[in-house]
């Protein structure tokens, strides 16, 4: 899962949880670290994440790329 590069973010972090609770250690930190990115944005992608699932978007991309079309800035911005 954490190899493929469409899955959701949110099922990477599951995963990763799980591999982590399973070990005895699991910290934000360590998952965001394995993901390549640091916490906060780990954080930012999975509440845009829910955003865009809430919306009916099939990815996060998606959803950012109506989003910059739609109102010229990104999500983020």
């Amino acid at each position: 899962m954490l190899a493929r590069p469409n899955a959701r973010m949110a099922d990477k972090v599951r995963e990763l949880v799980w591999l982590q609770l399973a070990s005895g250690r699991c910290a934000v930190e360590q998952g965001a670290g394995q993901l390549g990115m640091d916490r906060r944005t780990l954080h930012r992608r999975l509440a845009l994440g829910s955003i865009a699932d809430m919306l009916g978007f099939s990815s996060l991309s998606v959803f950012s790329r109506w989003f910059h079309g739609r109102f010229g800035i990104s999500p983020t911005a």
